[in-house]
């Protein structure tokens, strides 16, 4: 299966790994089931997509960017992508500047991304309100 997904993270981190070949439905498909995760929580869900094992990038791959609920959705956080060739990156670059976002960041390993993502999943666990008596 060119595109799997999993929650990990306590649920805080939806994780991405896509091999070659992989098209533009299959995407979508994962896309569906990434907004119903997402939908079930209340707190923000960051992303972790590996690439590195792609070279093939569809045709229509820039309308995914309209989609993705990893950038789209209310409680999207911060989309990691790992390891994207150079032409791969040349797409990100352009999709970050369509959307205006700073929810996209290109790392070259998946240790930087998890590394990353988890100092911001402790600044905003650290920002949510403790109960009276609890610490």
């Amino acid at each position: 299966m060119p595109i799997t997904m999993e929650l990990r993270d306590n649920d805080r981190v939806i994780y991405y790994q896509i091999t070659d070949p992989w098209q533009f439905d299959e995407a979508l498909t994962a896309y569906k089931l990434n907004n119903d995760l997402r939908n079930q929580h209340k707190h923000k869900i960051h992303t972790i997509a590996n690439i590195s094992g792609t070279r093939h990038i569809p045709n229509d791959v820039l309308r995914l960017r309209l989609f993705s609920p990893d950038i789209m959705h209310p409680r999207a956080g911060i989309a990691f992508l790992v390891g994207p060739s150079p032409f791969a990156r040349s797409i990100i670059d352009l999709i970050v500047r369509l959307l205006k976002t700073q929810k996209i960041r290109v790392v070259a390993t998946e240790e930087e991304a998890w590394v990353a993502v988890r100092k911001i999943i402790k600044s905003e666990t650290a920002e949510l309100p403790q109960a009276d008596g609890l610490v």
